[in-house]
């Protein structure tokens, strides 16, 4: 907290990169990385979306 509050511009910065970052992470692009792994490790076949 000290770091934060002793430079202000940086924190912003990063917090925005945060923000954007998170914007990432929706249900969509979770599922898709779940379908991924389960074709990647043989759970499901790649045929049917």
């Amino acid at each position: 907290m000290r770091q934060v509050y002793a430079d202000r511009d940086e924190a912003r910065r990063l917090g925005e990169l945060s923000a954007a970052r998170a914007r990432n992470f929706t249900w969509k692009a979770a599922g898709r990385q779940l379908v991924a792994a389960l074709r990647e490790h043989g759970f499901i076949d790649g045929g049917a979306k």
